[in-house]
């Protein structure tokens, strides 16, 4: 019987979905009594996550995100941890470790994260539906993601398996004081947190928030990340004067306490994966503003959200507008989106990985 040694491959551990849902996967695999090894080429604030568990960290160095030195160093650590299963994470990895994994012979997972409109760029796109051909199984977190490799890699193995949304760590949030925000004046707090770029609709976002605020004097806001359009953000929301009611914070560790705390949480995303953030809030039981497309709409519905077009500033805003208006209608959709978050435990969705494991072991 092979050994249970799991290999995950990841760009980096930055504020990203694809590396929160790492770390909260890999030392649950651990704790199911699998040997699991990371290789990563650069670190981030996902990464104290693994720091002291039993996980096994392996940083690759490297002078360039795709440097062709770490094909060689991803198959030299094939080689040398003897992993059962190898799992990669992000384009890059699908590239750099599809590539690292020829003719190894050992069985490969591809992670699919987002869907189509995410391969912006033509020479990745051909490379990792190339180089996906040869993996065991494409797994991805939404219906959306999963159809971009039909007809490329249509293994039988390939399937959807949702983000892990911690209930166990959720639970041990408490509601965040927020500073210059919990006098009383500002009673209306919008929340959002994700990507500073253009998939996340940030700018129509602001634009939006801005337009709400300005009419409501107890309303305020705060976005949470980083990202390429941070500067431009912080430029349209001092020329709008709204220093003091907006605030842009990076990467927050108490996310999951303002979420507790929000009024609302809204996400007017172009496209999405598996939507991290807006089913932990709805865990945290906070009311949902979410933009009206198919993966929002498949792990919610109109009795546990409210959806808006991504495109229309004035629907985003008369979407959070209504939100904080109508408290019982939005106390009845609260309810139901959470309930639609506990589907989604830690033990559900890592069983579901073992259980693919389990079947490549024995394929092997």
């Amino acid at each position: 019987m092979p050994r249970k040694v799991v290999l995950h491959c990841i760009p980096s551990f930055g504020g990203g979905g694809a590396e929160r849902q790492l770390s909260f996967l890999a030392p649950a695999m651990a704790a199911k009594g699998w040997e699991v090894h990371v290789a990563h080429l650069h670190g981030g604030s996902n990464l104290k996550s693994l720091e002291g568990t039993s996980v096994v960290l392996h940083r690759l160095p490297s002078v360039g995100n795709y440097d062709p030195v770490i094909v060689l160093r991803i198959a030299r650590l094939i080689r040398e941890v003897q992993p059962a299963v190898v799992q990669t994470w992000l384009q890059q990895m699908t590239i750099l470790g599809g590539f690292g994994l020829v003719r190894s012979g050992i069985p490969a997972i591809l992670s699919e994260r987002c869907n189509s409109f995410s391969y912006t760029s033509w020479w990745r796109r051909g490379l990792c539906r190339r180089l996906g051909k040869g993996f065991s199984a494409v797994v991805a977190n939404s219906d959306d993601g999963l159809s971009f490799w039909r007809g490329v890699n249509d293994s039988p193995l390939n399937r959807v398996i949702p983000n892990i949304v911690p209930f166990e760590r959720l639970e041990s949030a408490v509601p965040a004081r927020v500073e210059g925000m919990d006098s009383g004046e500002f009673r209306e707090l919008i929340l959002f947190a994700g990507r500073y770029d253009p998939q996340k609709n940030v700018m129509r976002l602001l634009s939006a928030i801005v337009s709400v605020v300005r009419k409501r004097p107890q309303a305020c806001a705060i976005l949470c990340g980083e990202g390429p359009q941070l500067d431009e953000l912080v430029a349209v929301r001092d020329a709008a004067g709204m220093r003091g009611r907006v605030a842009l914070l990076g990467y927050s560790e108490k996310l999951w306490s303002l979420m507790k705390r929000a009024t609302l949480f809204v996400s007017v995303s172009l496209y999405e994966g598996c939507p991290n953030t807006v089913m932990e809030a709805a865990a945290c039981g906070c009311p949902l503003v979410v933009s009206d497309i198919p993966s929002h709409r498949e792990r919610l519905d109109d009795d546990s959200a409210l959806f808006v077009s991504p495109f229309s500033e004035s629907e985003i805003s008369a979407g959070i507008e209504r939100c904080l208006d109508t408290r019982e209608e939005v106390g009845r959709r609260v309810e139901s989106a959470r309930k639609r978050a506990e589907e989604l435990s830690t033990e559900s969705v890592v069983n579901r990985y073992l259980e693919l494991y389990e079947i490549l072991l024995q394929r092997n």
